[in-house]
């Protein structure tokens, strides 16, 4: 389930664009169908390495 904050803020959003959720959701779908996958780009944040915590030690 979407977290509550985040709907609220995308519906504000879509309101002001005059799509309803229902809406964007087709929109979604058919670039889904259009383009044969999802329709932007979907990665990992980089993040710098004195921040991952994969290469952190027990000092840090």
């Amino acid at each position: 389930m979407i977290g509550g904050a985040v709907k609220e803020h995308a519906e504000a959003v879509l309101s002001r664009l005059g799509i309803s959720v229902s809406t964007a959701i087709d929109m979604y779908l058919n670039q889904i169908s259009l383009t044969g996958g999802i329709p932007f780009s979907v990665t990992l944040p980089k993040a710098p390495d004195e921040i991952n915590a994969d290469l952190m030690n027990d000092s840090r």
